[in-house]
């Protein structure tokens, strides 16, 4: 199971209009896809086919839709 996220300070003002797209950075292993994409499936939902995991598997991208 995965802990869920912490956050670390307060967001601020955006100087740019909001994106679907996620940079995660810092993953550890054992982070595997499938534990990936539960974890962001909580939060909203993946664009099938638009997800990359890089081969050391510490950081990737997404998009996703809010509704």
């Amino acid at each position: 199971m995965v802990d869920e996220p912490v956050r670390v300070k307060d967001a601020t003002t955006a100087l740019e209009p909001p994106s679907r797209i996620l940079y995660i950075r810092g993953l550890t292993r054992p982070f595997t896809l499938p534990l990936l994409k539960e974890l962001l499936s909580r939060y909203g939902l993946l664009v099938d086919g638009e997800l990359w995991l890089d081969k050391i598997k510490s950081q990737c991208f997404a998009t996703v839709t809010i509704d």
